[in-house]
């Protein structure tokens, strides 16, 4: 990075534009900045600065309703419909959806209608 000379103790902020974060939820490795003199001599560092904790998008729109002709009655087979819009990073080939049904409801029986 070039630019004009910055006195001791002065603030410099360096903006990186255009990177991509991974697929999925994760924290990143450590960072190191370094500062080098125009002939590529080190003159300061900052080693190992933590990682940033890249979250998981939000779903919008989700629901579960009970699927159409279905029923909500004790005791009694049912048919659920999840439903939800997609983040930015969509749902990649070969990925999975997992859905965690409360503990009042029997999930011994499930099957998996796409």
């Amino acid at each position: 990075v070039g630019g004009p000379g910055v006195p001791a103790g002065g603030r410099v902020t360096v903006t990186l534009g255009g990177v991509h974060t991974p697929r999925g939820a994760v924290t990143t490795g450590a960072f190191d900045v370094e500062l080098l003199s125009s002939e590529g001599a080190l003159i300061d560092t900052a080693l190992a600065l933590p990682g940033l904790s890249i979250s998981p998008g939000s779903l919008q729109e989700a629901s579960v309703t009970v699927v159409p002709g279905g029923a909500l009655l004790a005791r009694q087979s049912t048919s659920l419909r999840v439903s939800f819009r997609l983040g930015p990073a969509g749902l990649p080939r070969e990925a999975g959806v997992l859905v965690t049904l409360p503990g009042q409801l029997d999930a011994s029986a499930v099957s998996f209608v796409a």
